[in-house]
């Protein structure tokens, strides 16, 4: 909350942010309210994730993406007779675009009330560009995107809606096509980031969806006026300071200390004149919130496995293993490149529920025998896979000797035995992967049953 409030009030001081002039109401338009024209295009989306499929009838109703990125809302009266409605997440090939296109079907469906579709952001896209800027297109059958006009953007709650009144893009006969996507004219990239004090992270103003008059986006830079930081052009010592001067790109170099407060906005003012959705934009402030870290950083790291449904597949026996370690990472930006260590490792002991059964007859029992090793039990990191690119941390980690799980079995018939106990491959046997953040992040390797969690210490 002290972060939203902190850049709202660096943008209110901004007077040069954006100018706009009236160009009157945004006007009914046809087909369905979106314009048309032009030539450019991309190619098709193909599926990339699962459709989520569901009957909707004259009552209405909604459906929700697999990614929960996208909503669906059919009013009562929209559909005469129950219908089944799919939303399947396809590649994005709009410009400028964030996160998956959408392709609805039944392809061609008329609706007797317009249906509202959503796509859900977050602060941080919004953060890098403006609520002007953002806007939702529709891809014809020849592969050219298309605005819409009048498009509702709620920057409270973070949804971007438009209303349909068919699925497809008008007129395509159903030859494809009608896919449709969130996008922005313009943003910074990256859309947020963290740097340490001292160091530097490269900056790239992407305005690649500028509409023409047409309607239709095209794929045209504008000239960047100038480079801020916050409200101060080209920065200070004190916040940090914009470097390397070239086109679209600029490099954003930190202070020698952590100012106060330690997140500062990086910005480029963009000078251009364009129509888009009614009014015309004369000049606009792309900015991205930078976190200023200090050069050494240290976070909790807990592994953690919790495999359901253990199966030691020679005795057919069920249950539940869990494994751990916490420790100390420690992040030192002040090298290169970066260095990654970590300390006070802890490997804890692992844990079988339930701990003793039978056999699936129901007869005989088996025991978990503890070995106080498990198949965690970390080492170190490996050095050569455990890295620092950019912001983001890689780790990979070295293993002492490890075990697999023990149980003693006594069978209804015969001597008793044992199985497992013996020297296996240490686990994760993949690597972790974060961002330098100063807030709780995780990462799951689900083939593995592991979770990793990373909280700062800073």
């Amino acid at each position: 909350m002290k972060t939203k409030f902190f850049l709202s009030f660096v943008i209110s001081c901004i007077t040069m942010i954006c100018i706009f002039q009236s160009c009157g109401e945004d006007a009914p338009v046809t087909n369905n309210n979106q314009n048309t024209g032009g030539s450019n295009a991309t190619q098709i989306g193909t599926p990339n994730g699962p459709p989520v499929t569901l009957t909707i009838g004259a009552s209405g109703g909604s459906i929700t993406s697999a990614d929960s990125s996208f909503e669906l809302i059919v009013p009562p009266g929209a559909l005469s007779s129950s219908t089944e409605i799919t939303v399947q997440s396809i590649e994005n090939f709009c410009f400028n675009s964030y996160g998956d296109a959408f392709k609805l079907s039944p392809e061609g469906q008329q609706f007797g009330q317009p249906v509202t579709v959503k796509f859900h952001y977050s602060e941080e896209v919004l953060a890098s560009t403006h609520e002007i800027l953002m806007g939702i297109a529709q891809q014809d059958a020849a592969g050219r995107w298309h605005y819409f006009n009048s498009i509702s953007n709620d920057t409270v709650n973070m949804v971007i809606s438009v209303e349909l009144t068919q699925f497809g893009y008008p007129g395509d006969n159903l030859t494809g096509g009608g896919d449709i996507s969130f996008f922005d004219i313009a943003h910074l990239e990256p859309r947020s980031s963290s740097v340490a004090v001292n160091n530097t992270v490269g900056l790239f103003v992407s305005y690649e969806a500028l509409p023409d008059s047409d309607g239709e986006l095209r794929h045209l830079p504008r000239p960047i006026g100038s480079w801020w930081v916050n409200g101060v052009q080209n920065g200070d010592p004190t916040i940090g300071t914009i470097i390397n001067r070239q086109g679209q790109s600029a490099t954003f170099k930190a202070p020698a200390q952590v100012p106060s407060p330690d997140i500062v906005l990086a910005g480029a003012l963009v000078n251009t004149g364009f129509n888009y959705r009614g009014r015309v934009i004369e000049t606009y402030l792309l900015q991205s919130p930078v976190k200023i870290l200090p050069a050494i950083v240290q976070y909790d790291l807990k592994v953690d496995m919790n495999w359901p449904d253990f199966w030691w597949g020679i005795i057919e026996y069920h249950c539940t293993y869990y494994d751990g370690a916490d420790m100390v990472l420690t992040v030192n930006q002040s090298t290169f490149p970066p260095s990654l260590s970590i300390s006070d490792t802890v490997n804890r002991e692992a844990n079988v529920v339930p701990s003793s059964g039978t056999y699936p007859n129901g007869q005989g029992s088996i025991t978990w025998v503890p070995d106080g090793k498990g198949i965690i039990n970390i080492r170190g990191l490996e050095i050569f896979s455990s890295s620092v690119h950019g912001d983001t941390i890689q780790i990979a980690f070295s293993h002492l000797p490890v075990l697999t799980p023990k149980f003693h079995c006594v069978p209804p018939i015969g001597e008793p035995y044992d199985v497992g106990g013996t020297q296996g491959i240490g686990f994760p046997t993949t690597g972790l992967q974060f961002r330098i953040r100063n807030h709780v992040q995780y990462y799951t390797i689900e083939n593995e049953h592991i979770t990793g969690r990373l909280t700062p210490r800073n």
